[in-house]
């Protein structure tokens, strides 16, 4: 099935042309997944200006409402994922406890774009919900942007700051971004676009040209892509699968209070 994005305009980051002219000129992922207990780095700025404040909810059921995803847990890569995470329930809830803070709100803004809940769950695959995560690639922050991505979409680095390791800049440039590159390349297709979120719009557009040339279906699933996209999908789409029934795979799931307010 694809995914289509509502069309909207992307507001105030960049001319879309220029910069996907220029981000798909590159072949390496611009957001590296975090294999799991990467280096991290605290940033003063962002820790200090950042304030919690908890409204009581339930995270889960607004999560559950907002999947919209077509039901994978078959496929054999999704299941592979899913019993990888079965089989290390302790990481799975060790990650959701560092998602705590930050889930809730990154829900809220996906919901308010009209996008599918599994796109709020990318911070799993990508950092594993550590906002201070820096991959041996260079990419940091939940999002896991690579340094030339986070200057082209308005994430600055300067005077010891990294934009990349603020939550609200990265998680509005990502949103952006991805839907962006939906629109640009893909006629709103989501999953083509969180491979080019992963690998580059260069090498997913290759790998559907080629596809094409040979007869052969240029959506996601049917894909030659780099391993680690490869498996990109069925990884959020494992996760997604667990959340939706964590009873039915055995895994007990944190209890996380809806809708954080932000105070900077």
């Amino acid at each position: 099935m694809t995914y289509l994005t509502a069309r909207r305009k992307v507001i105030g980051l960049v001319s879309s042309l220029a910069l996907l002219g220029a981000l798909a000129a590159g072949t390496q992922s611009q957001a590296a997944p975090h294999p799991g207990a990467s280096d991290t780095l605290s940033t003063a700025h962002f820790w200090n200006d950042l304030q919690l404040e908890f409204l009581p909810g339930d995270t889960w059921e607004r999560l559950r409402d907002n999947l919209q995803w077509l039901d994978r847990s078959h496929d054999a890569r999704v299941q592979h994922w899913i019993e990888h995470y079965r089989a290390n329930p302790s990481n799975v809830t060790e990650i959701i406890e560092r998602a705590r803070p930050w889930l809730a709100w990154i829900n809220e803004q996906v919901e308010a774009r009209g996008l599918p809940g599994e796109i709020a769950l990318i911070p799993f695959v990508e950092s594993s919900f550590d906002p201070t995560a820096r991959s041996h690639r260079g990419a940091a922050g939940l999002w896991q942007f690579m340094p030339g991505t986070g200057d082209a979409l308005g994430l600055s680095r300067r005077n010891g700051f990294d934009g990349r390791l603020d939550v609200v800049a990265s998680t509005a440039a990502a949103l952006d971004y991805i839907e962006l590159q939906a629109e640009q390349w893909y006629e709103g297709d989501l999953e083509l676009s969180l491979a080019a979120y992963n690998a580059g719009a260069g090498t997913v557009n290759r790998a559907r040209h080629a596809a094409g040339a040979r007869g052969e279906p240029t959506d996601y699933w049917h894909l030659q892509l780099p391993n680690e996209t490869m498996n990109y999908l069925p990884k959020l789409n494992a996760i997604s699968a667990i959340i939706a029934d964590p009873d039915g795979y055995g895994i007990d799931l944190p209890e996380i209070d809806d809708t954080p307010a932000f105070a900077r």
